[in-house]
């Protein structure tokens, strides 16, 4: 969008009239940000006190989690729920195309898929018809890690098993429709 930027955090170079939000960083603030006109953590998890003297909001996703993040000041704490689009859900809800047999990747290959590709074959022996559908692609892998090449390669490698489709990046809808279709 124009605009608007999504960077690593080592990257940003604020400037008087930025908005910078952060998101899903225990430890966001580096000093660069200070230019900015409007400072915003936008947390997912329950994280360890930091200094949140700088942020103009800290954004949590439920009341509860509010209170896990009990270090943020009340003037500074508001809570902005996930959300879904009904329509697009129902509407991939009504395939009627359940596989008992399909389980469904879609989180990003560094959180867990390698584990579970590494422990695949024995999974598979136990559960001869399961087939597994891997979506989400590696863009966040890219960002997120220090050596975004060999995590790639060593995942990409473990994709090439028997029952195991890779799908890459799908649109909103085809994910919709992956999870309808597939049990597990």
């Amino acid at each position: 969008h124009n605009d608007v930027y999504y960077e690593p955090r080592e990257k940003v170079d604020c400037q008087k009239g930025d908005i910078l939000i952060s998101f899903k960083d225990n430890y966001p603030w580096l000093g660069k940000e200070k230019d900015a006109d409007i400072k915003i953590h936008w947390s997912s998890d329950i994280e360890d006190p930091w200094d949140v003297s700088d942020l103009d909001y800290f954004v949590n996703l439920s009341n509860y989690h509010r209170l896990q993040n009990a270090f943020v000041p009340n003037n500074k704490s508001v809570i902005v729920p996930h959300g879904i689009d009904i329509n697009s859900i129902l509407m991939a809800s009504n395939l009627q195309n359940l596989s008992y047999d399909t389980m469904l990747y879609c989180s990003s290959p560094d959180r867990g898929l390698r584990e579970l590709l590494e422990g695949w074959e024995v999974i598979h022996k136990n559960n001869p018809s399961l087939r597994l559908n891997v979506a989400y692609g590696f863009k966040n892998v890219a960002v997120m890690n220090k050596q975004p090449d060999a995590v790639q390669h060593g995942i990409k490698k473990l994709l090439n098993q028997s029952n195991v489709t890779y799908l890459g990046q799908l649109t909103r809808e085809e994910i919709h429709k992956q999870y309808y279709q597939c049990m597990y």
